[in-house]
């Protein structure tokens, strides 16, 4: 079902108290995972979150979407929405941002480089098996 103009405009409200209010990225993790913000902003997708990568990594989430040229993947790593600003004054990425935008590539190479596995888990939590019990009373 597709949500109304009145629902994203509350999810959307809720969602700004959350990032004004929120302390750490735990606070916007728990938001996202609960609310279907995510399903809403990007379309029919797949959502994973806390998706682990091997042994190695944990997302904050993983986004999934088929199309008909393939699978796209999304990545995705929160930070506290306590930083004062995504760049330093001379432009470069803040410490903080440096650090998940290595963090991602981290986790691209990761993929690249396990990439049937990184599929295999991907496809079984799509596609969770299921299996049927017959059986016959007398």
């Amino acid at each position: 079902m597709q949500p109304t103009d009145n629902d994203r405009a509350r999810m959307l409200r809720r969602f700004k108290r959350i990032l004004s209010r929120a302390t750490c990225e735990e606070d916007i993790h728990a938001f996202l995972k609960e609310s279907d913000l995510l399903r809403w902003a990007f379309g029919k997708i797949w959502v994973f979150s806390k998706h682990p990568l091997g042994s190695e990594f944990v997302t904050d989430f993983i986004l999934v979407a088929t199309f008909s040229e393939g699978l796209h993947v999304w990545a995705v790593e929160l930070e506290s929405p306590r930083y004062e600003s995504a760049f330093t004054v001379d432009g470069r990425p803040s410490r903080p941002l440096a650090s998940a935008l290595g963090q991602v590539g981290d986790w691209f190479q990761w993929i690249q480089q396990n990439q049937p596995f990184f599929l295999k888990t991907l496809r079984a939590a799509i596609n969770p098996t299921f299996s049927t019990g017959v059986g016959m009373t007398a």
